[in-house]
Formats: structure tokens, C-alpha cells, sequence
């Protein structure tokens, strides 16, 4: 009894229990790891963007409250994206509205 009293720390299993005894079947471990490396490239991939965008909050001290991964982040950044797009699609539609009047101008003109 002295002796299991010593080792207080130790895991007490109940008797008949199934003990673990470390990886089994790690054959097939090493198979699914290698199936499933292809997999696993895209998601480390997404991670080292996230972190990078995190990095460069820190760094640059932006204005935005919620970080890089957070659902709210990303949409802060497409409606801004969004409207940048939008300006961009208002000012060549300008230009292209200019240029067609120019040409059917012309056109009045040589009639």
C-alpha cells in the first residue's frame, strides 16, 4: 500500500479498463496524413494571410476595432472594397457617356 500511496500524481484507471497505450494503427495515421497533405496546404496558406493581415494592423494601428479573422473585419473590408469599386464604375461610366455624346455630336454634325 506504501507504494501507491508514494506516487500520488499517478493515473488511477479503473481495473478491466482499456489503458491507452499510445498510437495504434500509426500506419494508417501516416497514410491519411500524406491524403490529406494536399488538403491542409490551402487552410496553412489562409492562415499565413490572416497573420500577415494581422501583423500589418498592429503595425499600421488601424482604425478598425475587430481583427484580421473576425467575420465583422472582413466585412468592413468588402464594403469598403465595394465602394471603391463602385466610385471607380461611376467615373468610367462618366467618361464613357462623355465620349458618346462627343460621337453623336459628330455624327449630327456631318448629317
Amino acid at each position: 500500500m506504501d507504494d501507491l500511496n508514494k506516487n500520488i500524481n499517478f493515473n488511477r484507471y479503473p481495473p478491466n479498463s482499456n489503458l491507452p497505450k499510445g498510437l495504434l494503427n500509426s500506419n494508417q495515421i501516416k497514410k491519411n496524413f500524406v491524403m490529406e497533405g494536399a488538403s491542409m496546404l490551402p487552410k496553412l496558406q489562409d492562415f499565413n494571410q490572416m497573420f500577415r493581415q494581422y501583423a500589418n494592423s498592429i503595425l499600421s494601428m488601424n482604425e478598425t476595432i475587430f481583427p484580421p479573422g473576425h467575420p465583422m473585419f472582413n466585412s468592413e473590408h468588402s464594403i469598403s472594397s465595394l465602394k471603391e469599386i463602385n466610385d471607380k464604375l461611376l467615373k468610367e461610366n462618366m467618361e464613357l457617356k462623355k465620349l458618346l455624346e462627343e460621337k453623336s455630336n459628330k455624327k449630327d454634325i456631318h448629317i
